[in-house]
């Protein structure tokens, strides 16, 4: 048999294997690998998203349920500090500063749920809530991503905070000029000698949660002393 014959047959086998494998190892399979990480990148995006996504709808629920915690104290004291037993006194420490009491209590309730706020207002009767930015960072190789995602929420009160500062207006001004608060609003009120049990109801309803799920209706009620409302006839 011709050796020859069959070693050339052979060699080209073995050289086109050979090429064969360097292409692989040269081009495609860097390819592949490019294909892999601009995949991998890809689903760091999305995922990055997501957590975004799933932060927002988080902090959301949690400013839902802090509104009503805060609304069912605020209610529960008459917008005053607890000490006032319900008594609304102008000028002295039980004069209801009604916007204010309401997000500092809104804001330590959202703090027990650990978020941070960088501004809360309210503006025509609904919370405007800034929490800190929701942030992701992935560092892999070459591929770097910094997603930020600001988070600003709007959520109507259950209570109407302009109608009770409407209300605490009137009777403010009733009692500078000296008038019988019973006459001041048309809000429901009943009298136990000189202390007088305003009631301004609301059809809302307050969801809190202790040990079992509740639903409360949001009516506001405070309490004013008709001859000690902390305000002398004739003086602002």
């Amino acid at each position: 048999m011709n050796k020859k014959a069959i070693f050339m047959p052979l060699f080209a086998i073995f050289v086109l294997v050979t090429l064969i494998f360097a292409y692989h190892e040269q081009v495609i399979k860097d390819v592949s690998d490019q294909y892999k990480t601009i995949g991998g990148n890809q689903a760091e995006i999305v995922k990055s998203y997501n957590k975004g996504q799933e932060y927002l709808f988080n902090a959301e629920q949690t400013i839902k349920y802090s509104l009503n915690e805060a609304t069912n104290e605020f209610i529960k004291n008459s917008g005053v500090k607890e000490n006032c037993s319900n008594i609304w006194k102008f000028n002295s420490d039980c004069d209801p500063d009604l916007e204010n009491n309401f997000i500092n209590l809104f804001t330590k309730s959202l703090s027990d749920y650990g978020y941070n706020t960088k501004e809360v207002k309210i503006q025509n009767n609904s919370m405007l809530v800034s929490l800190e930015d929701f942030n992701y960072n992935s560092n892999k190789g070459s591929f770097k991503l910094e997603y930020s995602l600001p988070v600003k929420i709007k959520q109507e009160l259950i209570l109407d905070l302009n109608k009770i500062k409407e209300v605490k207006e009137k009777l403010k001004n009733c009692a500078i000029n000296g008038k019988d608060l019973n006459t001041c609003t048309n809000e429901k009120a009943t009298s136990n000698q000189d202390i007088i049990t305003f009631t301004i109801e609301n059809n809302k309803n307050i969801l809190i949660f202790k040990e079992k799920l509740e639903t409360k209706q949001a009516n506001f009620v405070f309490k004013i002393n008709n001859k000690d409302t902390g305000l002398k006839q004739g003086v602002f």
